[in-house]
C-alpha cells in the first residue's frame, strides 16, 4: 500500500508541473549563417600552417558586423567559445579549423564525415543557426544553396567565397568523340578512350558533383560525376567514356566513366542531381578520330569535326 502510495504522490506532483517552467533555448535574430562545411578535407584549401583541417563557414546577412567574442560553436562532441575579438563584416565570411587546437578561429573539436551537426550560439546562449550532415565525402563540402538559403546540397568546395547557385548556370555538351584512336590520349592511363567535353556558356563557376551521366535513356544515373567537380565560367571539361572508373583514385588526376561510346550511334544525356536532364541528343555513325560538336560553342548548331578541340574552343 505504501509504494501505492508513493507513486500516486509522484503522479500529483508531476500532473502539478507548469509545462511553462520548462526552458528551451531561443533563438536569436541575428542573420548569421553557418554557409558551408569541410568534414574530410585532404587537399582543397590548407590553413596558414599548411595543415588541410576540417573547417566551417560562417556567413554574415546581416546588415551590420557582428563581433563573434562569446559565441559558441558546438559539434556532437565538444563546444567552442570564441574569446577574442572575431569581428564578421556584412556579406562577409569566415572560417573556423576544426583542428582541436582551440585558439583563435580554430576550434577544440574536429568534425566527423560519418555524422556530425554544428550548431551556432551567440554570447547570450541563443541559437543561431544548425546544421547536419552525413556520409560527406572527401574534399566535398556540404552547405547553403545558394549563401544563406534554406536549401542544402553537396558542393565543390568554396571557402570564403559564394557558394554555387545552380539557378545561375547551364550545362551542354560541347563535342564528343565515339572513336579516338590517336586523337587524343587521357593522362591517367595513356589511352585513345571516347570522350565527352562539356562546356560552361555562363559568367558563373558550375558545380555539377553528383550530376549524372548516360548512354541508356532506361537508365539516367549510370554514372555519377564524382563530388568537387566544376566547369569554370566560359569553361571546358573532358569525361573520358572508357569505362576506367572503377581503377583506384589513387590513380586518377581525370574523370573516367563506367561505359563506352558506340562508333555505329546512340545515345548521351547530361542530368543534374535533382534529375533534371540538363542536355542530351542521339547520334549517328561516327567516323573514327573526326569529333561531333557544337559550333560555335554552346550553339544550336552541330557539326562533324575534322579538327577535334578537346577541352578547348571549337572550330
Amino acid at each position: 500500500m505504501k509504494y501505492i502510495i508513493i507513486i500516486f504522490l509522484l503522479f500529483l506532483f508531476l500532473a502539478s508541473c507548469d509545462t511553462k517552467d520548462i526552458t528551451y533555448p531561443q533563438k536569436s535574430n541575428l542573420k548569421l549563417f553557418i554557409n558551408e562545411i569541410m568534414a574530410d578535407n585532404q587537399t582543397t584549401v590548407p590553413d596558414e600552417n599548411n595543415e588541410f583541417d576540417d573547417w566551417v563557414e560562417l556567413l554574415n546577412n546581416d546588415d551590420h558586423t557582428i563581433n563573434l567574442k562569446g559565441f559558441l560553436l558546438k559539434n556532437n562532441t565538444k563546444i567552442y567559445k570564441v574569446n577574442s575579438n572575431l569581428e564578421i563584416a556584412p556579406g562577409e565570411y569566415l572560417i573556423f579549423w576544426c583542428d582541436g587546437d582551440s585558439s583563435d578561429n580554430h576550434t577544440n573539436f574536429e568534425l566527423s564525415a560519418v555524422s556530425d551537426k554544428i550548431v551556432l550560439f551567440d554570447d547570450e546562449n541563443k541559437i543561431i543557426d544548425k546544421l547536419e550532415f552525413t556520409d560527406l565525402e572527401t574534399d566535398v563540402s556540404f552547405g547553403r544553396i545558394p549563401d544563406g538559403g534554406e536549401e542544402l546540397g553537396f558542393l565543390y568546395p568554396t571557402p570564403g567565397t559564394e557558394n554555387p547557385n545552380p539557378n545561375a548556370y547551364y550545362i551542354v555538351i560541347n563535342e564528343f568523340m565515339a572513336s579516338n584512336n590517336v586523337t587524343v590520349f587521357d593522362p591517367d592511363f595513356n589511352n585513345a578512350g571516347d570522350w565527352i567535353e562539356f562546356y560552361n556558356p555562363t559568367d558563373t563557376f558550375a558545380d555539377i558533383s553528383g550530376w549524372f551521366l548516360t548512354d541508356d535513356p532506361a537508365v539516367p544515373d549510370k554514372w555519377k560525376i564524382p563530388g568537387a567537380t566544376a566547369v569554370e565560367a566560359k569553361g571546358y571539361l573532358l569525361v573520358w567514356c572508357d569505362q576506367m572508373d572503377g581503377q583506384p583514385d589513387s590513380v586518377k588526376t581525370a574523370l573516367h566513366t563506367n561505359f563506352t561510346l558506340q562508333k555505329h550511334g546512340e545515345f548521351i544525356q547530361l542530368s543534374r542531381n535533382d534529375g533534371i536532364i540538363e542536355d542530351s541528343l542521339t547520334y549517328d555513325e561516327q567516323t573514327t578520330d573526326i569529333s561531333y560538336g557544337r559550333l560555335p560553342d554552346g550553339s544550336d548548331n552541330w557539326q562533324i569535326l575534322e579538327n577535334p578541340t578537346p577541352g578547348f574552343a571549337n572550330q
